[in-house]
């Protein structure tokens, strides 16, 4: 081969070098732009990225039946540092290992008096009174810090609204999310975790701790 074809062969390779080097710089430089307007303007949840603790809205104010039957007003929860999650009690997916991980959570500030959780049923239908009460009671809930509520799905639709809740639908189930939301004793949105992982469990309990020491 002659010295002028390798010169045109080394070339040739360079030019290949280069597309492929501009190619990968513009995939990578697209799946950024696309990561950004996909988490911009929307809810904190919905980034995956660790929890700052950074107040990102006020949790809603409301009214709704407890587990004994009594009415259960959320303002009781001010000066409080308390965790939410919803759920329905016919749930077969993601709901039994909420209520483990809530559990957990429970479990771990069991003698904290300025801790609570809060678990809010979107099947007002089946979820009674009684029916809190029986799976309060198979999870091994202490109602006096863990409390059992139910309302109108309009109502709880809006306050999933005001904790910033996504919930995932799936075609002939009630609509909920795998989310905790923590809240701090001044009402303020602290945080939103994935309740069915045990990292991000893990990290809430110690995110409680971190807001009892501000």
């Amino acid at each position: 081969m002659s010295v002028q074809s390798l010169r045109i062969v080394r070339l040739f390779l360079w030019g290949i070098l280069i597309v492929v080097l501009l190619t990968v710089s513009t995939m990578y430089l697209l799946r950024a732009s696309f990561l950004k307007a996909r988490t911009e303007g929307l809810p904190a949840m919905v980034k995956e990225e660790a929890n700052d603790l950074k107040p990102v809205g006020d949790a809603p104010l409301f009214h709704l039946t407890s587990q004994d039957g009594g009415k259960f007003d959320v303002g009781t929860y001010t000066g409080k540092v308390y965790v939410v999650d919803f759920f329905f009690t016919q749930c077969k997916g993601i709901c039994p290992t909420l209520q483990k991980n809530m559990r957990k959570v429970q479990e771990a500030y069991a003698e904290d008096d300025r801790v609570r959780l809060l678990s809010i049923s979107v099947d007002p239908k089946n979820d009674t009174p009684s029916a809190l009460r029986t799976m309060a009671k198979e999870v091994g809930a202490d109602t006096d810090q863990w409390a059992w509520t139910v309302g109108p799905t309009e109502l709880t639709g809006e306050i999933a609204k005001g904790y910033m809740v996504v919930g995932t639908e799936v075609p002939g189930e009630i609509l909920h999310s795998n989310r905790f939301v923590l809240v701090d004793g001044y009402g303020k949105i602290r945080g939103f975790y994935d309740g069915t992982e045990d990292g991000d469990v893990n990290a809430i309990i110690e995110d409680i701790g971190r807001l009892l020491g501000e």
